[in-house]
């Protein structure tokens, strides 16, 4: 992670912070099935004057954080990206999700991609999992691992229909003919 030197010149506990940040790549790296120690560029944060395309997204380094440059600040910046433990932005690790390039079902790649932060929530601060997988989505608490497989059941994804449940669908009905069929 990247941050202005005029956020950190007074920071008390830069060691605390940074191994905090190695932990949670240690989630993220487990979760995916990577060794531990990876390619830093990989998991790399870091905040600009602009955040590149207008909406948060992925990149090398990964920017989703603006901040301004001229706006004083006492080095010791009141920012997520600064405070160890569970109350990081769980966004900047749904992006990160995007970044691993895991496989995902079609249809379900803005929702697998939360699992990192999910997973950070769970394995390294305790948190059970239906609530981990809440906060994974910005504090929704109605998102359990229930509600996830209840919405998995009943909502038509896409991809899924038209890449197996159609050709199926058409397969059997080209197999049979009127005349195959009882009548009524």
């Amino acid at each position: 992670m990247q941050v202005p030197t005029s956020w950190i010149y007074n920071y008390d506990d830069p060691v605390t912070l940074m191994q905090d940040w190695d932990d949670r790549m240690d989630v993220v790296s487990t979760l995916l099935g990577y060794p531990k120690i990876r390619n830093n560029t990989i998991l790399y944060l870091q905040v600009d004057v602009d955040i590149m395309y207008g909406f948060y997204g992925i990149g090398n380094p990964q920017i989703n954080n603006a901040y301004n440059p001229l706006q004083p600040e006492n080095g010791n910046k009141n920012h997520w990206f600064l405070k160890p433990g569970d109350s990081f932005w769980e966004t900047e690790f749904h992006e990160m999700g995007h970044a691993q390039l895991f496989s995902k079902f079609p249809g379900e790649t803005e929702a697998a991609v939360n699992l990192l932060a999910a997973a950070i929530f769970n394995r390294l601060y305790g948190i059970d999992i239906d609530t981990a997988l809440g906060e994974s989505f910005g504090n929704q608490p109605q998102i359990t691992r229930d509600q996830a497989a209840l919405n998995w059941m009943v909502t038509p994804i896409s991809g899924l229909v038209t890449q197996w449940i159609f050709p199926i669908q058409r397969r059997m009905k080209s197999a049979t003919s009127s005349e195959d069929m009882p009548s009524m």
